[in-house]
């Protein structure tokens, strides 16, 4: 090549420089903007700040944001990288100065948004779940005050530009297929229309101030908002219109007419619709001749119909029908008409008879009219139809006629108009059932105003459910019909924002989240149920009243009259928890409006069916014959008493259905003769009774004797008799009273219970003294205490044994609800006279109980010591149990009992005889004063007491002796044998949910830490079964298999990871587990099963401390397989003082002594100038990098070493090792060598994984994310 073409070369390389340098400068001045970028919690912001407003436009693509500006700028944007370390990686600028680029270092979302003369642009991590953040508050606060700002100024000119505008009126009318808005100005006046999509905007030539309060609040079909916008010049109106509506607007002489449609009509619907012309000739408004021709520029108003039609006629009468739907016209709510217009219902006719058929004008009239915004309404003349020679049958109003008007005959052509005003026209504008097309079990919502209503199409035969109840409205109907859900566009969010599909036990649904309070109304027209949910209830349901009852056995009841009900259902409620009965029912609409509420049962308000909420566990919903939908229970609800009964009503109740004392308990006497006399008496009387009243008298008196000798089985014997031979006896109270003293008596307390809670017994206080017997003896101590109190009134004239049985009740029930004077007084009151044995024993219990909760535990135990030796069973029974729980107590607070010698109890004298002194003896040495003791007799009573309570009872006080004492494997031992026994019992169930509760205790409270670790794993293994579902039963593996890692037991630790890793973990919990389980295989010198975990559970975005938590085990994993390349790559940008620990020991173990030396100097920094010793570590790194120094031939390293760390390390227990290496140049000192070799020996990943492994011991492993 020749020096002319080198230098012409360079001059045209120079000049090409030059060239792409003019070309890269904008065209024109670029404004001056200023950037400021900065990383934030979750997300990173960059604000450009341009002299005045821009517009911008963002994109993402591939790791890129393109912003591109409205106009070129200039700013500083190398220090973008900088400022956005994490975020972005590069920043660059286009040739045409608008565009700006950014390289993204991870995937991100972008945000761009302007306010005033700014430009803020957010980015977050693609898998974040936060929303944008959007502006800056303060830069919020500051546009809303601007934007006020000008609103006020705005509506201040507006307001003042309205003063002296005229009001247009403006009217809606809602037709079988078009929807019709009409413009009532009061001059003729120019107008243009004008789309864009779903916005229409019209413009009249005049000013004027559009009356369209109604059309906002409801707009009509195919109107989704409507605004009305004024000025000096001209009134304008945008209005929301549905995408597939199409519209027509046009001039009339009663104003501006706008028609909107549907695009689309289904061709069989109309035709359906075009009836005879003679049935609804005149039927139509006179604004319905718009639709007499689509294609017609400016429709001519339909004249009225003549008797008889043209077949002319006939045609475009019947293109006209085709806009009127009969089942508008059909019949309108009479009762609300009668109401509402003031008329008694004895003038509402049917127009159905000859005398009224022209009344079907009127009616048709009120249907089709147009209704006036503003209140008003035009009447509109209409020609009677025609009917002769009709065959067609269609169904005819129902009118009223004002008091004292003639209705025109058939066949009249100019019938007297009645008043529109009179006709509901809501009747007409509320209904507009879904299209004929839409699939059964297709959802449509649709917003009118501040409502917004879902249909349900093909569902009217159907039974529905429709209620509110915690923030959601149900819809739910008994079908098969498969409904989907409900799409929720933007429009709808105001009132709902999320819906989701409920199916259960045959009904099925939609469940709507309200995003504020609304009112809800269920709705049934033609084919399709709809739910209206708004700020008002656009039709009230028909009143299902809820009524107060009496069942058979005299309880109480509530019902509802619902003939046509058909089954129950049950559903769950996951926002309450609860379980709900529905009663679904068919149309007619009807629901409760006031809701009900007892202490058994809550029924709900609801816009449609009937909605019940269970309390007690045994209410039952039942549907009788009688048409009831009825709520009971076994022993009837509590319902509150009639407020409106005279207080001397209910002492007249009171006052004893029959004497108190009529039981005469003759059980003192003992004699068998005084027995054998007097039945044979009673015997006599009743078969010399010759009536029916006297026999009955007879045999209530043989009755009574049979009680007096609790003598139940043969007084419910002879009462059977009475019953076969009487059906009426079951209704007397005194018959029914007897019978229920008769079974307590035999032991069958709830058929007692049944008998003595009859409605008749309520307020009798003998009734109560029986019932207050029985439901201590069921158990039920709430129950009977309202029932102590009337008793108390009448207990003293029973005879001493029934007294005796009363208090002791009295005193249990009063020790249930901690009520101690009334404990200590009933059992002053006992009478020793009434005691037997059994009674003795209950009242030595009752003591021991009142002892124990005046916190005399030494008195306590010595009572219950008492009442086991008496050795009546079912009370020596409780009373064991009450002695070990009052031991296990005072153990768990530290106390120390010491019991003395136990006195005969108080009444034992009057025991007879040798068995008093035995029991007196046993009760002196049978006290249980430790919880040994205590597990000996627990362990004796639960295998000498089979089945029941005592026996369940006995095992939890077992169990709950055993943990406290730490035997877990005892404790759940025998919970898990009785819980297996008894799967079904409500105790059993308790005790398994008890066995469980420990268990969590256990492994995930931490009370297992008290264990050895094997022995923890054994107890682990062993129970299992126990192991919760879900998150917890996740913790509680993860935290076992840290304590496995802590014992070296690796392999089980391994397996209990990768079960959590591969079956029920996600995301980045998932991530995380993995890193520990990779750990854990590192651990146990396995780290190509560390690598694999590690890379099966990739993910692009983790939290650092995970993430670097994985990339170190990753690298560790790497250079323990030889492949130190890659585990340097991945350190290399990593600069934490792990990483670099790692780097240091990959060199290391790579043979890079000479980069090994540097790391480890490095990582030491300025150690060598603190004023504390070096550590243990630090002193190991010191000689590594000395030795790695030596081991390369870096003589400056070595002597920089020495010099640093010379005289710290002579403090150290290395000194003598570290003066070996200083010292050596070469490395060949024999000395040097052994020392090497000793530092090469020690295992870099044992070294690497002992912060691991201690954090294991000290069960904070994975802390945070997922636990």
């Amino acid at each position: 090549m020749t020096v002319t073409r080198i230098v012409m070369a360079g001059l045209l390389a120079a000049a090409l420089s030059v060239m792409s340098i003019l070309a890269a400068l904008p065209a024109h001045a670029a404004d001056a903007v200023s950037v400021k970028a900065e990383e934030l919690q979750g997300f990173a912001r960059l604000r450009f700040q341009w002299p005045d407003a821009v517009t911008v436009d963002a994109q993402e693509s591939n790791g890129v944001v393109v912003l591109k500006f409205g106009r070129a700028f200039e700013a500083a944007l190398n220090d973008l990288p900088i400022q956005l370390p994490n975020y972005v990686a590069l920043a660059r600028q286009d040739a045409d100065g608008s565009t700006l680029r950014l390289a993204l270092k991870f995937p991100f979302r972008v945000e761009a948004l302007t306010a005033a003369n700014e430009v803020y642009v957010n980015l977050i991590p693609e898998n974040s779940q936060r929303a944008f953040p959007g502006l800056p508050p303060e830069v919020l606060q500051r546009e809303q005050a601007a934007r006020a700002a000008a609103e006020k100024a705005a509506a201040a000119k507006k307001a003042l530009a309205l003063v002296e505008l005229p009001d247009v009126p403006v009217r809606v009318g809602v037709h079988n297929s078009y929807s019709r808005i009409v413009f009532d100005w009061p001059d003729d006046i120019d107008y243009k229309v004008s789309r864009d999509g779903s916005r229409l905007d019209l413009e009249f030539s005049a000013p004027g101030h559009l009356k369209i309060g109604r059309l906002r609040v409801d707009p009509p079909p195919f109107v989704t908002d409507a605004e009305a916008d004024t000025d000096s010049t001209n009134a304008k109106l945008r209005l929301t219109i549905s995408p597939e509506a199409e519209f027509r607007m046009f001039r009339e002489p009663t104003g501006i007419v706008l028609d909107l449609t549907a695009a689309s009509e289904d061709a069989g619907a109309l035709a359906a619709l075009e009836l005879n012309q003679d049935q609804f000739a005149g039927v139509l408004p006179s604004d319905a001749a718009g639709a007499s021709s689509r294609n017609a520029a400016t429709p001519v108003p339909v004249e009225p119909a003549p008797s008889a039609t043209t077949p002319a006629d006939e045609d475009a009468s019947k293109e006209a029908v085709t806009m009127i739907d009969p089942r508008r016209i059909g019949r309108p709510d009479t009762a609300r008409i009668v109401k509402d217009s003031g008329y008694s219902e004895e003038q509402v006719t049917d127009a159905s008879t000859p005398s009224n058929a022209a009344a079907t004008a009127d009616a048709a009239q009120g249907a089709a009219e147009d209704v006036a915004l503003d209140g008003t309404s035009d009447k509109v003349n209409v020609a009677a139809p025609n009917t002769a020679g009709d065959s067609l049958s269609v169904e005819t109003p129902r009118i009223v006629k004002p008091s004292g008007e003639s209705v025109v005959a058939s066949g009249e052509t100019n019938p007297e108009v009645v008043d529109p005003a009179a006709i509901d026209a809501t009747v007409v504008e509320d209904a507009v059932p879904v299209a004929p097309s839409d699939p059964a079990g297709s959802v449509k919502a649709r917003r009118r105003g501040d409502t917004v209503t879902f249909s349900f199409a093909g569902l009217a035969d159907a039974p529905a459910a429709v209620f509110e109840r915690a923030g959601h409205v149900w819809a739910l109907f008994e079908t098969d019909i498969a409904i989907e859900k409900p799409l929720l566009t933007e429009e709808h969010l105001r009132f709902v924002d999320a819906a989701e599909i409920v199916e259960a036990d045959g009904l099925r649904g939609v469940r709507l989240r309200l995003a504020s309070n609304a009112l809800v109304t269920a709705q049934l027209e033609g084919e399709t149920w709809s739910v209206a949910i708004g700020e008002t209830v656009l039709r009230p349901p028909g009143p299902l009243a809820i009524r107060r009852g009496v069942q058979a056995d005299g309880g109480g009841k509530l019902f509802a009259i619902a003939p046509d009900a058909a089954a129950t259902r049950r559903i769950t409620d996951p926002q309450v928890g609860d379980t709900l009965a529905i009663v679904p029912l068919p149309g007619p609409v009807r629901g409760v409006v006031s809701p009900r509420e007892t202490v058994d049962l809550e029924v709900l308000a609801s816009a449609h069916g009937l909605i019940f909420r269970p309390i007690a566990d045994d209410v039952v919903i039942s549907l009788n014959n009688e048409g009831q939908v009825a709520a009971s229970r076994r022993t009837g609800l509590v319902l509150t008493a009639n407020p409106r009964r005279p207080a001397a009503a209910e002492l007249s109740r009171q006052n004893n259905i029959f004497a108190p004392g009529v039981v005469g308990f003759r059980l003192a006497s003992g004699d068998p003769d005084d027995f054998h006399s007097g039945l044979a008496t009673l015997n006599s009387a009743v078969a010399g009774a010759t009536t029916p009243n006297e026999r009955k008298a007879a045999r209530l008196a043989l009755v009574r004797f049979y009680l007096g000798y609790e003598y139940g089985t043969e007084a419910l014997g002879l009462m059977r008799l009475m019953a076969e031979a009487q059906k009426d006896q079951t209704s007397d109270p005194e018959f029914v009273m007897l019978r229920g003293i008769a079974s307590y008596m035999i032991g069958r307390y709830d058929d007692a219970m049944a008998d003595l809670s009859a409605a008749a017994l309520k307020y009798d206080p003998n009734a109560a003294v029986w019932r207050t017997l029985a439901n201590v003896r069921l158990g039920r101590f709430a129950d009977a205490r309202s029932d102590v109190t009337r008793a108390r009134t009448v207990i003293s004239d029973y005879a001493p044994s029934v007294q005796a049985r009363f208090h002791l009740a009295a005193a249990s029930v009063s020790l249930g609800v901690n009520d101690i004077a009334n404990v200590e007084s009933d059992l002053r009151k006992v009478p020793d006279d009434g005691l037997d044995h059994a009674l003795f024993a209950e009242r030595t219990l009752l003591a021991g109980q009142l002892a124990q909760a005046n916190g005399n535990p030494e008195e306590a135990l010595s009572r219950y010591a008492q009442a086991v030796a008496l050795d009546y069973r079912p009370i020596a029974a409780r009373a064991t149990l009450l002695q070990a729980g009052l031991l296990r107590a005072l153990d768990a607070n530290g106390e120390v009992v010491t019991v003395a010698a136990v006195e005969p109890a108080e009444g034992s004298e009057n025991q007879d005889g040798a068995e008093g002194e035995a029991e007196a003896e046993a009760e002196a040495t049978a006290v249980v004063a430790s919880l040994d003791e205590a597990i000996n007799t627990l362990d004796r009573l639960r295998f000498t007491w089979r089945g029941g309570d005592v026996e369940l009872d006995a095992v939890a006080e077992l169990a709950k002796i055993y943990e406290q004492q730490g035997d877990y494997r005892s404790a759940l031992s025998v919970m898990r044998t009785v819980a297996t026994q008894f799967p079904s019992a409500e105790k059993g169930r308790e005790i398994a949910d008890q066995m469980v509760a420990m268990f969590r205790r256990l492994f995930l409270d931490g009370e297992v830490d008290s264990l050895q670790p094997l022995e923890a794993l054994s107890l682990f293994y062993d129970f299992r079964e126990l192991t919760p579902v879900g998150r917890d039963g996740d913790r509680m593996i993860r935290e076992l298999a840290d304590r496995l890692v802590a014992v070296d037991l690796l392999d089980q630790a391994a397996e209990m990871l990768e079960h959590q890793v591969t079956h029920r973990l996600r995301g980045v919990a998932r991530a995380q587990v993995a890193g520990r389980l990779a750990a854990v295989h590192l651990l146990n010198s396995d780290p190509g099963e560390a690598l694999s975990a590690l890379r099966k559970t990739r993910q692009a975005q983790l939290p650092q401390q995970v993430a670097d938590e994985r990339l170190l085990f990753e690298a560790k994993a790497l250079s323990a397989l030889g492949r130190h390349d890659h585990a340097l790559e991945l350190l290399a940008d990593n600069r934490s003082d792990p990483a670099r620990a790692l780097t240091a020991d990959v060199y290391w173990e790579a043979g890079m002594y000479a980069e090994s030396g540097r790391a480890l100097e490095d990582l030491l920094g300025l150690a060598w100038t603190r004023d504390e010793p070096l550590t243990n570590d630090e002193q190991f790194d010191v000689l590594r990098s000395a030795i790695s120094y030596v081991l390369a031939r870096e003589s400056d390293g070595v002597e920089r070493i020495r010099q640093k760390y010379f005289e710290k390390m002579a403090q150290g227990p290395q000194a003598a090792a570290f003066s070996i290496v200083a010292s050596s140049s070469d490395g060949r000192g024999i000395a040097f060598r052994d020392l090497a070799r000793e530092i090469a020996q020690v295992d870099t990943l044992d070294r690497f994984m002992k912060g691991y492994r201690g954090r294991y011991e000290a069960g904070q492993a994975g802390e945070g994310a997922i636990n």
